[in-house]
Formats: structure tokens, sequence, C-alpha cells
């Protein structure tokens, strides 16, 4: 563990040069810098006075690093070592397996309009607060039971939680530094497997559970770029493996080698089920050169019965170099509520919405208070006095706000007044 420290001091300065504009998340607030270290004596006094004995990977973080500062998200907290917290020594209730179920019967109380805050802090005994991700995320290092001194990430609003890979908290602070150091996607650090992609095949070839599997191909979309080998393994997995393992196979194929995974993104396009095709659509969108599939994707629109598949459509073509927002119009009549929003809204970002001015006016009058407000929203800017009769219209059959119809109308009134 002290060379561990070493190695730890010295990649700090290395990821604070890698990221000097400091754009990874949170470090505009911690700047890669440490506290200054903590006591033994004041972390004994800390540790007799909540009848504890906190994890020797954490102890020597306080001691030979910092205090709190640089760290994964907002940073590492300080400790406070004139707390008490009659629940940290508790045994922690939560583990790694936690299932939907167990979570649900442990966050009954929640259903209580008097729940109090005894059985809520309960929830999260055994574990020290240690930093946090934003708004009601934070993490948390477990002090008590067989999970001592992982890392746990929580939602105060009772999501489940989430326990990292790492054993112990060094591991864990130490893979956030290699990350940063090269170059890997840092958003959400720590959901996702750690390790390169040897790693990762390693993880992947030496278990039989698909979830595992699965687990350590996602890990993948983390890094920069992938080795041959694998790339050629992701290959062999879009022809052989399992229905999920291609899908994932195929996921990363898109992001990194496009040029390899275009034959088989074309052949699920082709594909007669709506299901199969919204795979290529979504990959395409996330991390495809989507120009050089745009054409296909723009002749789905015929054959598109689905909501999602349809709406994916339009993100891909809105990135694309295809400019032709005519061809949804016909959707603007389209049996699917859905579908006529995702055709208005995508109609409503472009310039040329002022051409079928009498296809939006059919949709201010649609049966559907989605249809209209997406409608209403979308004739952002045109103050084409032919709208006008159909405002008032709406203003008298939604007057007390439903829908959130009557404020965007006024919004709509409020721009004929600044134009005239």
């Amino acid at each position: 563990m002290r060379e561990q420290i070493d190695r730890i001091r010295e990649k700090l300065i290395k990821a604070k040069a890698k990221d000097d504009q400091l754009q990874t998340f949170g470090s505009n607030k911690h700047r890669y810098e440490l506290n200054p270290p903590l006591s033994r004596e004041a972390i004994a006094a800390f540790e007799a006075k909540n009848g504890i004995t906190l994890p020797e990977e954490y102890q020597l973080f306080l001691t030979e690093l910092g205090n709190g500062g640089a760290g994964p998200y907002y940073g590492i907290y300080q400790l406070k070592i004139d707390v008490y917290d009659p629940y940290l020594a508790k045994h922690c209730r939560i583990h790694p397996n936690l299932s939907d179920e167990e979570w649900a019967e442990l966050i009954k109380f929640s259903e209580q309009d008097d729940w109090d805050d005894e059985e809520y802090n309960a929830l999260f005994q055994g574990m020290l607060e240690i930093g946090t991700q934003g708004c009601t995320y934070c993490m948390m290092l477990v002090i008590s039971g067989e999970n001592r001194g992982r890392i746990v990430y929580c939602d105060m609003d009772l999501q489940k939680p989430f326990f990292t890979y790492e054993a112990n908290f060094l591991d864990w602070y130490e893979r956030w530094l290699d990350e940063i150091i090269n170059g890997y996607e840092m958003s959400w650090f720590g959901y996702k497997m750690g390790g390169d992609d040897t790693k990762l095949l390693e993880v992947f070839r030496s278990s039989n559970d698909e979830k595992q599997q699965l687990v350590a191909l996602d890990g993948m979309y983390r890094l920069p770029s992938l080795l041959d080998d694998t790339i050629i393994f992701l290959e062999e997995q879009c022809q052989t493996g399992s229905v999920n393992i291609k899908s994932a196979a195929l996921g990363l194929l898109t992001k990194h080698s496009f040029i390899k995974v275009k034959p088989f993104l074309l052949e699920l396009l082709a594909d007669e089920e709506e299901s199969v095709r919204l795979i290529a659509l979504k990959y395409i969108y996330w991390y495809g050169n989507i120009d050089e599939v745009a054409g296909v994707v723009k002749a789905l629109l015929p054959k598109t019965n689905s909501d999602e598949n349809f709406r994916f459509i339009t993100y891909i073509l809105e990135k694309s170099a295809i400019d032709d927002v005519a061809i949804y119009i016909p959707f603007f009549y389209h049996s699917d509520r859905e579908i006529r929003r995702s055709a208005i809204y995508a109609v409503g970002k472009s310039v040329k919405k002022v051409q079928y001015l009498k296809d939006f006016i059919n949709c201010l009058q649609d049966d559907d208070p989605g249809v209209i407000h997406a409608a209403v929203q979308a004739l952002k800017g045109v103050v084409n006095p032919s709208l006008l009769p159909y405002y008032y219209q709406l203003l008298e059959k939604y007057p007390n706000g439903e829908h959130y119809i009557k404020s965007n109308v006024q919004s709509r009134l409020a721009e004929f007044k600044q134009r005239y």
C-alpha cells in the first residue's frame, strides 16, 4: 500500500498536467489539490468517539496524502474529526448483489406519509460519506461488514445503491487518476468496469456468465481507442455471439471502427423487425459516421410505425447533411400521436417551417393536447397573422393552463407584440 501511495502521489501530478484546462467533471472545484494530511492521533480520536476502525487504505490516504481534496467528481470530503455519528458503528445493510426486491423492502418505509429520519438514516448505516457527485448522489465508504473498504454510490432520493468494482479506496482512487492520464471517458466515473481492453477481454473470456461478459464489454466504451486484436474479436462476436453480445459488440465497433461495422448496420437497417432496426439506429446516432448511412436511414421513414424508431431517424437526419424537412410533413397526419409530435418537433427546428403553416394550423386543431403543445412550441418565432385566430381558440379551450398550452400560446402572442 505504501508503494501505491507513492504511485498515487506521482499520478496526481501527471493527472493535473494532463487536465491542465480542468475539463474533467468537478476538477474546477478541487483543482487536483489535496488538503494537509491528518495525524494518526486525530484519526484515532475520531475512531474512538464513533466506536469504529476506518479501513486501512482510507487511513493511509488521510495520513500520507491528504485529508480530502482532489478526487472523483467534486473531490473527497475532509474527515471531520469532531463529528459523532451513531450510525457509523452499525452493520452495513446493503451489499453488491442487492436485488430490486430487497431494496424495495428496505425502503418500504418511504411509502408512508409519516416516515421518520431514523428509518432513513438506518439505510446508510455502516458507511461514511466521502464525497458528492452532485444533486442527490453521493459517494460512501463501507466501514463494517464483509464489504468493508468498498466504495458505494448512493442516491439520497432512494434509487438502489451501486458498488464500484474496486476492492478498496486506494484502488478506486488510483483508477480515477489512471483514467484521466490515459484520456478515458470520465463521465459517471466508476459505474463501468475499469481496465484497458486487454484486461476487459480477459474478464470476458474467463467467464461463462453473459451478464459478466456484458459488463466487460460495457467497460470498453470508456476507452479512447481499441487494439486491433480487440476489433477482430468484436467482429467475431457480431457473427457468433448471443443476441445481447452481438448488440454490445456492434455498439463498440460503431464507436471505434465504423468502416468495419457498416455492413452489419446496413443488414440490421434492412431487417423487417422495427426492434432490430432500432438497435442500428441508436448506435448510428450515438457513435456512427452519420453521413455514410443517412440516405439509407431516410429511406426507412415510409415503413416506420414505431415512435421510437421515428424519433431516432429524426435525430440522425438532423445531424446529417440532408436538409429536407418536407419529408416529415406527411407524419403530421399520422395515426400515432407520438410520431406526430416528433415530426412537428423536427420541422419546428428548421428555418423552413414557415412554409408549412397550413400543416401547423391543422396540428393546432388536433384532438391530442400533446400534439397541440408541440405545435405551439414549434411555431416559436413565426408571427404570421393567420395563426392568431387559432391561438385565441386555444386560450378559450384551455383557460386554466392545462397541458401547458396557455402559457406557450401566451409566449407566441408576446412575439406578435414585439414584432408589431
